[in-house]
């Protein structure tokens, strides 16, 4: 079975949720990060974190990119 939750005292990582949504659209939507980066659009598209999450998900399902939220 594949680890995809990582806990310690001050600090859990794991796998964003299509609940992560909302948070997900709110953060990449600000200009400052999409500034920094080269595969951030601004303004961030509505539906795009959906998107990502889904296709991150599948993603560490099938072993190949693990995305912490």
């Amino acid at each position: 079975m594949l680890k995809t939750n990582f806990v310690t005292e001050r600090l859990i990582l794991r796998l964003f949720k299509i609940t992560d949504a909302k948070s997900v659209q709110e953060l990449a939507g600000d200009e400052e990060v999409a500034r920094t980066t080269l595969s951030i659009p601004h303004p961030y598209p509505d539906g795009a974190a959906e998107g990502w999450i889904e296709r991150t998900s599948n993603a560490a399902q099938r072993g190949e990119i693990f995305s912490f939220a």
